[in-house]
């Protein structure tokens, strides 16, 4: 029985001819052969899989050929180590050793290193005087797939070529080649998933190929590989692709769930929806049509989705799923990350296209709002049920007091309006204040606060309660209510505090009531004790007009510290001596004795 070789081992190329997806590499090296122009160290350095230990026996085996007819083995002159598992100080002494025998046949000994970058910092050291001036017939090949770990002393007394990732499209090829000698069926979108699982390493391509076949019977089909290979089929893209643009969020939340339930977890999910919208732009493009790595059938199936979605779509979509894809890893609730993804990127049709807003229905209380401009059917709209009795019927607004209010202050206050009404006041009147008032309103700081509407959260919008309001903000103060009463309510308020909530009384405690002919204003001794009072002015209003046995309008609630304009003094070294010196007058003694002086 024959015995099986793993393809990457019997399809290994054996000439630079065969080498896949390197011609860059392979045609550099060949033409420094053919002229032999070769240097004495080369660094092949790249990711795994790609051909760079391959490209270095190739080199290693053709570097002594004299001519194409010459069959000679030359093997004997090449030397292989592996410094993941050599990598101290006596393995390249031993190498050192064998660099001063000279080739028994041939004109060169090749020294082929790889994975170089395991080598210690000494042998690195101990390497580095051979590897700059070698014998003449000494030629060293290193091969890494981590060259930053590399000294820059060697990478400087070396040939550096970069091997790339081998393109999809090449794998693909190279894997239809070998289905062909194989005798192999195969589907072009299986190969050309194989070859994007494999990310660019053929060696890993060969690997899941292998396996693949021993389970498909000489046959691969797409079925087969997404099966076999753990790889979410791209049908799953683009149905949610479809919900989320017909704004079909319960669907879209369910075939997650969906795709959660087959073993797949929300990173891979939002990562492949990523790439699904990246494909879908790039094929939008003729120019860009070429960056879609997928083959005919599925690019087809792109192009007709693409067709069908706006680029704002997708750009807001792609952005949305790449920030998801960042914040995936760090979220506690990671399912919940993947699907606020999905919630945001269902409303964007509706966000990028108003009109299909206009076309929504509304909510109950919008339609209050647009019902005399636009008919609705009963179909589209909910219907609002009607109050029994209209806002302006319901009842005269009366002047709205508090329980305890006396029933004169409510007469004066009708009085007053009237009069205010008759000579056609205007809305808002504004006095100039003397003193210090004047100056906290030109500071900015008249932060009213209406009575009214302060203790009836309640707003009415009707005519009256505009006409009620106005004539509460041009009411003067009831003639009975002087500063002294208004200071003993204060009081009374404070007294009320210290006894029930000693939290708060001490804004209460460092604060003033003044009066004016027609407001009432609040001073405190700072910024926060102010906000403060703020956040609970209505409770502590309504506690105020109690003890006061009335309502007041209270205007504006002001920092004292704003009131005090007067610039402060600077006081001297000298004249805070004499202060001291007043105090006690010793002080002087005690300079004289110590010989002191003041400093200016």
């Amino acid at each position: 029985m024959e015995k099986f070789v793993v393809s990457a081992r019997k399809y290994r190329p054996s000439d630079f001819d065969e080498v896949v997806g390197q011609s860059g590499v392979t045609q550099t090296l060949q033409k420094a052969v053919n002229s032999q122009h070769l240097g004495h160290s080369f660094l092949f350095c790249g990711p795994r899989g790609v051909g760079k230990t391959t490209c270095a026996r190739i080199l290693a085996k053709i570097i002594n050929k004299q001519s194409e007819s010459d069959e000679r083995d030359y093997s004997i002159n090449i030397f292989e180590l592996d410094a993941a598992s050599n990598n101290s100080v006596d393995d390249i002494k031993m190498l050192i050793d064998q660099v001063r025998i000279p080739p028994q046949i041939g004109d060169y000994k090749v020294y082929i290193i790889d994975e170089v970058h395991m080598l210690s910092q000494s042998a690195f050291n101990a390497f580095l005087k051979t590897l700059e001036e070698p014998p003449a017939y000494a030629i060293f090949i290193l091969a890494t797939t981590e060259k930053h770990k590399i000294l820059p002393t060697i990478l400087s007394r070396c040939q550096i070529y970069d091997f790339k990732r081998i393109s999809v499209k090449d794998i693909v090829a190279h894997l239809a080649n070998i289905c062909k000698q194989e005798g192999i069926e195969f589907e072009e979108n299986a190969l050309n998933m194989i070859a994007q699982k494999a990310d660019g390493a053929l060696r890993d391509a060969l690997s899941m190929f292998d396996r693949l076949v021993d389970r498909s019977e000489q046959r691969i089909s797409f079925e087969s590989v997404i099966t076999n290979l753990n790889i979410l089929d791209h049908e799953y893209y683009f149905r949610v692709t479809d919900l989320l643009m017909a704004q079909d969020l319960p669907e879209a939340l369910l075939l997650f769930d969906e795709v959660l339930g087959l073993g797949f977890d929300g990173e891979e999910f939002i990562s492949g929806l990523s790439e699904h919208f990246r494909n879908l732009m790039v094929t939008k493009e003729a120019k860009t049509k070429d960056l879609l790595e997928a083959g005919k059938d599925l690019s087809l199936r792109y192009q007709q989705q693409a067709q069908l979605i706006p680029n704002a779509f997708l750009l807001n979509a792609l952005d949305l799923a790449n920030d998801c894809q960042i914040k995936y890893r760090a979220a506690r609730n990671k399912r919940l990350q993947v699907e606020l993804a999905l919630m945001k990127i269902a409303h964007l049709p509706g966000i990028l296209n108003p009109e299909a807003l206009k076309k929504k229905p509304l909510k109950p209380e919008q339609k209050s709002k647009t019902e005399n401009n636009h008919t609705q059917t009963s179909k589209e709209v909910p219907k609002v049920a009607e109050p029994e009795v209209p806002l302006e019927k319901e009842k005269p607004k009366p002047e709205i007091s508090t329980k305890k209010e006396s029933a004169e202050a409510q007469e004066k206050t009708a009085e007053n309006t009237e009069k205010k009404s008759e000579k056609k006041a205007p809305k808002t009147t504004e006095k100039k204040l003397s003193g210090d008032t004047a100056s906290t309103k030109s500071n900015g700081l008249n932060t009213g606060i209406n009575l009214s509407r302060l203790k009836n959260r309640d707003f009415d919008t009707s005519e009256e309660a505009k006409q009620k309001e106005e004539a509460e903000e041009n009411s003067v103060l009831d003639p009975e209510i002087d500063e002294t009463q208004l200071k003993e309510a204060w009081e009374a308020l404070r007294a009320d505090f210290k006894k029930n909530d000693s939290v708060f009384f001490p804004i209460l405690e460092h604060s003033e009531v003044r009066l004016t002919e027609k407001e009432v204003f609040l001073i405190f001794d700072t910024q926060g004790s102010k906000e403060l009072f703020l956040s609970r002015s209505e409770e502590v209003l309504t506690k105020f007009f109690k003890y006061l046995g009335s309502k007041v309008p209270v205007k504006s609630i002001v920092e004292k510290s704003v009131e005090n304009n007067a610039p402060k003094k600077v006081f001297t070294s000298k004249d805070k001596w004499e202060f001291l010196q007043e105090k006690n007058p010793d002080l002087q003694i005690l300079k004289e004795k110590l010989q002191l002086y003041l400093k200016d």
